[in-house]
């Protein structure tokens, strides 16, 4: 079955690709003028870790959405409002393992140029995303979400 096509947040664009165009086109800056971040080891040393932090976020999210019988693709309607695994202490943790996966991609490469777009990338999904989730999600579930949202901070 698609996505329905009323019962779905009107977001701006599909979040993982709200990432990851910007970061290839700062990616290829790099390439015609490079900026460092830092030496390799350190690079290495913070990088991987903010690797498996945002991966394991991100799993973790998806699998208790799962879980919880609602879909994590935004252009689905959703069945519920999930209020376990990281949905305990963020109302966003897929958007928060986005962007630890990018960051963490920017280190381990030693570039700074994605950083840049960084705090653009974190606008559009603020604005063009998450607002739009939580107008369609107040509209669908009322209270029940407005006490949500009382209860656990959209970000960190």
């Amino acid at each position: 079955m698609g996505p329905s096509i009323k019962d779905h947040p009107q977001i701006i664009g599909f979040p993982p690709l709200i990432y990851a165009v910007p970061f290839l086109i700062f990616l290829m800056t790099h390439l015609f003028f490079p900026w460092h971040l830092v030496s390799g080891f350190w690079s290495q040393f913070v990088g991987w870790p903010l690797l498996i932090i945002g991966l394991g976020m991100g799993v973790w999210g998806k699998k208790t959405m799962e879980q919880a019988g609602t879909h994590v693709n935004p252009y689905y309607a959703t069945k519920t409002i999930v209020t376990k695994g990281p949905f305990r202490f963020t109302r966003n943790p897929l958007y928060i393992a986005l962007t630890l996966i990018y960051v963490a991609i920017s280190v381990l490469l030693n570039t700074a140029w994605p950083l840049v777009a960084l705090p653009m990338i974190l606008l559009v999904v603020h604005y063009g995303v998450i607002k739009q989730e939580e107008a369609y999600l107040e509209r669908k579930f009322g209270a029940d979400y407005a006490e949500y949202k009382t209860n656990v901070r959209r970000w960190i």
